[in-house]
This record gives C-alpha cells, sequence and structure tokens, in this order.
C-alpha cells in the first residue's frame, strides 16, 4: 500500500505528536493538511472529505432525486471509498437509488479477489449490484486478450494491455448501466487523475482528449452519462479516509500494468505539490477553463457506429475496433 503509507507519513502530526485539532480545538490531530495548514482530527477531517465530495455533487447537480446511481466500483481504494461516501448521500436524496456495477475483467489471480471485497461491501451495505464480464460480452477473458495481441502481425498496430481493458471495460460498464436502467454512472476519478491525464494529453497535443475531462458527461441515446464525485478529492486525502474508516480494499497492480509516462507526470506533480502545496488544485482549474474555450471552438461530431450502433465519434466506435484487430468480430 505504498500511497497510503506515503499519506501516513505526510500526516505524522497526528500519530507522532499530541497535537489537537485547529478546528474543534479538542481532539487529537491525525492529519496534517499542507495546502491549508490545518491539524484535524479523525471527525473534523472526515466532516471536511465528505463535505467536499457533497459540495461537487450539488455544483454539478451530479445526483437529482428520483434517479438510479450507478457505481462503478473495481474494489480499489477510491471506488470503494466512493461506494461507502457516495452510497450514503444518495439514501438522502428524494427517491434516489444506487445499483453498484462490476466488471470482471478475467484476470487470474487479480480480480477475483477484489470482486470478493466490492461484493462483501455490497451485502454489508444492504446495496444491489451486478456483475458483468468480459467472457459474456466479448467471449474473452483479459487474460486471454493478452495472448491474442501476440498474435497480431504488425508490432505497431498492437495495443498495450491497458488500452484493451480500458476501451473493453467501459463498453462493459455502459452495457450493464443500461440493462439495469441506470441514468448515470458515477466512476471514482479523482483530482490526480484528472490533473494527470490533462498533463498528458497537453504534452501530447491531443486538444481534443481535454474536452473529455469534464465533471457531467452529457446524455446522449444509448450512452449512459458519467458523474465524477471525487473529481475535487486528492488521491492522497482519499487514502487517509480509507484508513481512518478501515474500509477494506484491493491493494496492489494489476500484473498487466503499463503506465510509464503516467507514472513520470505523477512522480513531477507529487514533487511539485510538496514544494507548493495546493498545485494540484490550480492545475486542475487550468484544466477546466482551457476546456471551456475549447468548448467553445471544438465540437466534436458524434456520429453511429455502423458495427453495434453506439454513439462515436468514428465510424466504428473504440471498443469494435479492438474486437476487430483482435479478431473477434467481423467487418460490416
Amino acid at each position: 500500500m505504498p500511497l497510503l503509507s506515503r499519506a501516513v507519513r505526510l500526516s505524522c502530526w497526528g500519530f507522532h505528536m499530541e497535537v489537537k485539532c485547529d478546528k474543534c480545538g479538542r481532539n487529537r490531530a491525525v492529519y496534517f493538511q499542507r495546502y491549508t495548514g490545518l491539524r484535524l482530527c479523525k471527525g473534523c477531517f472526515n466532516k471536511y472529505f465528505i463535505g467536499k465530495v457533497k459540495k461537487t455533487v450539488m455544483k454539478y447537480r451530479m445526483i437529482r432525486s428520483g434517479e438510479n446511481i450507478g457505481l462503478a466500483v473495481s474494489g480499489g481504494k477510491d471506488s470503494m471509498v466512493m461506494l461507502h461516501v457516495v452510497s450514503r448521500m444518495a439514501s438522502k436524496i428524494k427517491d434516489c437509488s444506487v445499483t453498484v456495477l462490476v466488471v470482471d475483467e478475467g484476470i487470474k489471480g487479480f480480480r477475483d479477489e477484489s470482486i470478493r471485497l466490492v461484493v462483501e461491501a455490497c451485502r454489508s451495505l444492504d446495496l444491489p449490484y451486478v456483475i458483468g464480464s468480459f467472457r459474456k460480452f466479448f467471449g474473452v477473458t483479459m487474460d486471454e486478450i493478452v495472448e491474442m495481441r501476440l498474435k497480431i502481425s504488425e508490432r505497431r498496430l498492437r495495443r498495450r494491455p491497458c488500452t484493451y481493458c480500458g476501451v473493453l471495460r467501459r463498453k462493459v460498464l455502459n452495457e450493464l448501466a443500461l440493462d439495469e436502467e441506470v441514468d448515470k454512472i458515477a466512476v471514482a476519478s479523482n483530482l490526480d487523475d484528472e490533473i494527470q491525464a490533462f498533463l498528458m494529453n497537453v504534452t501530447r497535443g491531443d486538444y481534443a482528449r481535454i474536452l473529455r475531462l469534464k465533471p457531467v458527461h452529457e446524455h446522449t441515446e444509448g450512452f449512459v452519462p458519467r458523474i465524477k464525485p471525487f473529481r475535487e478529492c486528492l488521491e492522497e486525502e482519499i487514502a487517509i479516509f480509507a484508513f481512518l474508516n478501515d474500509i477494506r480494499y484491493h491493494y496492489g497492480d494489476c500484473p498487466y500494468l503499463v503506465e510509464a509516462y503516467r507514472r513520470d507526470i505523477r512522480n513531477f506533480l507529487n514533487y511539485m505539490d510538496v514544494k507548493r502545496p495546493g498545485i494540484k488544485f490550480s492545475i486542475l482549474s487550468s484544466l477546466d477553463k482551457l476546456r471551456e474555450m475549447l468548448e467553445k471552438i471544438y465540437v466534436p461530431a458524434l456520429r453511429t457506429c455502423k458495427i453495434c450502433g453506439t454513439p462515436s465519434s468514428s465510424e466504428i466506435c473504440a471498443a469494435c475496433k479492438v474486437l476487430k484487430e483482435l479478431g473477434l468480430i467481423d467487418s460490416p
């Protein structure tokens, strides 16, 4: 649990010194918030964190009365905290319900344990859940896809395992949401995720992808909109919340994970955040301002995938493209 260990080290004000909370002045501080200079006890930190999520949800009107919210939960730290926080938040909204959406990619020795933790949490919180697998939707597992990609003759056409997995995972989530009549899919993308993707796209000159880095996606026929309740939450503070509240989650990297470029961006941002606390929030603000300007001059036209019929920016959607490359579907 490297991130949690780092977060705990950064919060040493509370764990190694008898320092009182700057908010309530009564309880022992357990977390030092570098960008505000505040030392917070468990109760005040929880109140702050939940309040930040609630503020984000309200600001962008992510959850409304009468909606069925699908929580995309993988079993990792971020999604398990989202499961606990957002489900309780939704329960206080009139006629609002929650359905937990779980994707089984079929990664032996990795996904089994995380799904077990998700199912246990859902039963404990009395939440309905549904599991969709790559095997069911595409006829293969991720393990098999990794083997199949090696048979693609031209090396330049081989995609990274993460690309196949991400594209197909989004497809399964959307299909599950449609089947369960979900109004919106909540994903656990945090502030760090957003600004890492932002800087990666800027350095690659891929401004079209920056348009996707928004808190709420609009409704499109055949595509369930997504919301990001944790978009303004630091990954470090999500880890602290999980630790302080004994939220169990699956940790450890996927055996197919290859993210050298993102890791470099992450390390750079963390280094800058230590030297300039609060810089991550400034970068998120810059992202939103740039995206708003881009939206005025660039409006991508949506088509319909000629293979599966779902909305797409090209003739064939990303999922059908990779399935076609792997020989799992035929050309139309």
